[in-house]
């Protein structure tokens, strides 16, 4: 894992043996929707582990935290397999609870973990020791769903 951006991780997944030429050996789209059942496994798995940091003033923030899944068509940089992320965090267009007009939990999301100094607000990290104490359970989550669904995908196609 590396920090790519200040409020951005990536995890790059490698070195499952096998797995490459078994996604290539099944159908394209087969492959896909196996990867984003994956990647979805691993949001609902994030969310849960996210929304256990957050610190709870009004519950606004911690209702906010969903995940997204994106999955492309498998191209020639990727040797033709599909590829896809997962991100997981504060929704900006969820509306808060006191139905106050000012900014969504989303965006005070990134005050929380970071603090700001011009307003003396304290930072209370929630996506980075949560990222830290899952990582690799997510990895193992990742890896299960995906080994299962190739398992079962080369099984019906025999």
């Amino acid at each position: 894992r590396r920090i790519v951006a200040k409020d951005i991780v990536t995890c790059k997944v490698t070195g499952l043996k096998g797995v490459s030429e078994k996604m290539l050996s099944i159908e394209p789209k087969i492959a896909r929707k196996l990867l984003r059942k994956s990647l979805k496994n691993v949001g609902v798995f994030w969310v849960d582990a996210v929304k256990s940091h957050v610190p709870v003033l009004l519950g606004d923030l911690r209702e906010s935290i969903a995940a997204k899944v994106t999955t492309r068509k498998g191209r020639w940089q990727s040797g033709g397999l599909p590829t896809g992320s997962v991100t997981v965090g504060p929704s900006y267009n969820v509306p808060r609870s006191d139905d106050k007009k000012s900014v969504p939990p989303g965006v005070y999301g990134m005050f929380v973990e970071f603090g700001l100094k011009a307003k003396r607000y304290k930072k209370e990290p929630f996506m980075r020791p949560a990222f830290d104490s899952t990582g690799s359970a997510a990895v193992d989550v990742f890896a299960n769903t995906l080994r299962s669904g190739l398992e079962e995908a080369i099984k019906n196609d025999d």
